[in-house]
């Protein structure tokens, strides 16, 4: 597209948003002043959302770490097993559970690697988002207002995920974290719908949705056990022993699949062993005690917003209590989200499991209290709607600088490294070796050499590769060495992880595309 037919577009989308905008603050005068400070920005708010979706999309090739998971998907069906054991196999650092490498199987029908990682950061914010998605479609009783505040929640996550470092890590990445937020999501979502206890349908959907996150990422281990609390709460004892038989029957199926697809030895070794194996950062209260104070800090939004209605409301909060079952899941979910920050290898987006429920469970309670009835809590809904209001219009004020990339990256997202080591492979196959870039070795050359980092993960593990391992899954005629960025163009972990296996390498310097090139020295000629 034209750049100014591009702009011309822009304007004329925001144009229309605006005066949908206006037609409700003017016209509308049969809703309450609040509902129309409400719905007013919600068209607006819908273009900014989607275009920052779109955005975040399009920059998942630029993102080394993307490829390297990705690359998992593309070895299965490339006929490589998935998971290895320890002496054997090239490794591709596959520590999490299956559903989180066959949830991105749609990418592999791309031609191309940024084609590839599109779609498969697409997948994530789908299934990241399917949740709040499925409580605006279903999650009311019909009535305008409640349409009103479930759109504004909607869009109030979506803008809060994205100034979120947890959180819009799992929301566009190729990772596991979006396939286990959203199944479990789904779940809690499947439990919160369900009105009638004799209704199935729903209560096997939030079981089996429980058991498919917890094959994505092992933290979710405890989200079937708190939802069975949550069933036995809210439906009874029947209910719960229809939802354990469900889930117990969907988890016993799975794993029959998948230990007999992909091998129960080799299942538990880069599942449980070398995860479990993994080492603290540091002293173990003093990283406790700073992951906890950086949970809270990153949480104190939604803990503000539970915290205070919990106060102003008291026992009236319990009216509605879907929201509860979010921030049950949330808070079961802290002590592993703990362990997994400070753990090495540990990362910010370790505390998304309590984030995220949490997060959904204060913008659900905040909905509900702006639809409690006036005659029983009198001003406490239009508090809450003035609430939404400023929340919205001030999330939205602070949005639209975020498009000044949107189109360049639509004219630049196929040049990247990914691309430039698929050009490189094909003018080279056998003789150049990515450590850093599985993917184009699986893409190009339908081959798949020892990812770095996978090596790496296996030494923290306590399973060091040897040498002969290292060096039976490399280009057969290699000549040289180009790492490419993971998640830092001035790391060098990678580098001397790897070369420790190759010696005879020099460093050739950092050419054009940002390589960093080591080959075998020339032998002058006689």
């Amino acid at each position: 597209m034209h750049p100014l037919l591009y702009n011309i577009t822009l304007i004329a989308a925001f144009a229309s948003a605006a005066v949908v905008a206006i037609w409700i603050l003017k016209w509308k005068q049969d809703w309450p002043l609040l509902e129309r400070l409400v719905a007013a920005p919600l068209a607006g708010g819908a273009l900014l959302f989607l275009a920052i979706c779109a955005g975040s999309i399009l920059q998942a090739p630029f993102f080394g770490w993307n490829g390297a998971r990705l690359a998992q998907t593309f070895a299965l069906v490339n006929g490589y097993p998935l998971y290895c054991p320890a002496n054997s196999g090239a490794i591709l650092d596959t520590i999490y559970g299956p559903v989180s490498v066959l949830i991105y199987l749609p990418a592999t029908l791309a031609g191309s690697p940024s084609t590839a990682l599109v779609m498969a950061s697409a997948i994530s914010g789908l299934l990241f988002f399917a949740p709040m998605a499925w409580l605006v479609a279903r999650g009311g009783d019909g009535s305008l207002s409640r349409r009103i505040m479930m759109l504004a929640a909607l869009l109030c996550f979506g803008f809060l995920a994205g100034r979120s470092a947890p959180l819009s890590y799992g929301a566009f990445s190729v990772h596991a974290d979006a396939p286990a937020l959203g199944f479990a999501g789904l779940a809690c979502v499947a439990l919160c719908l369900r009105k009638r206890e004799e209704e199935w349908t729903l209560l096997a959907v939030s079981a089996v949705c429980a058991v498919l996150s917890v094959w994505s990422k092992q933290a979710m281990l405890l989200v079937p056990v708190t939802l069975a609390f949550c069933v036995w709460r809210m439906f009874g004892v029947t209910s719960l022993k229809r939802y354990v038989l469900v889930a117990g029957g969907a988890g016993l199926l799975l794993a029959a699949i998948f230990l007999l697809s992909f091998g129960a030895s080799e299942l538990f070794f880069n599942m449980v062993t070398v995860p479990g194996r993994h080492g603290w950062q540091g002293n173990r209260l003093t990283w406790l005690w700073l992951a906890t104070q950086e949970l809270v800090s990153q949480s104190l939004l939604p803990l503000a917003v539970i915290a205070v209605l919990a106060l102003v409301r008291g026992r009236a909060v319990l009216a509605s209590p879907r929201w509860l079952v979010f921030v049950a899941v949330g808070t079961l979910n802290v002590p592993l989200a703990l362990l997994s920050r400070v753990k090495v290898g540990g990362d910010v987006s370790a505390f998304s499991p309590a984030l995220y429920f949490w997060l959904i469970g204060a913008l659900l309670l905040l909905a509900d209290t702006a639809l409690a009835e006036e005659t029983k809590e009198p001003g406490v809904a239009r508090v809450a709607k003035a609430v939404w209001a400023v929340l919205l219009i001030g999330l939205l004020l602070g949005t639209p600088s975020r498009l000044s990339g949107l189109y360049r990256l639509t004219k630049l997202y196929r040049f990247n490294q990914q691309e430039a080591a698929c050009a490189i492979l094909r003018k080279n196959a056998g003789q150049v070796y990515f450590p850093n870039n599985p993917l184009a070795h699986l893409m190009t050359e339908k081959k798949l050499y020892q990812f770095s980092f996978g090596v790496i993960n296996r030494r923290l593990g306590g399973y060091p590769v040897s040498e002969g391992h290292f060096r039976a899954y490399l280009p057969p005629n290699l000549k040289a060495v180009l790492f490419g960025s993971l998640w830092s163009p001035t790391e060098t972990l990678t580098h001397e992880a790897t070369l420790s296996y190759l010696p005879g390498l020099t460093l050739q310097g950092r050419d054009q595309m940002g390589w960093v090139v080591y080959a075998r020295q020339q032998k002058p000629q006689p």
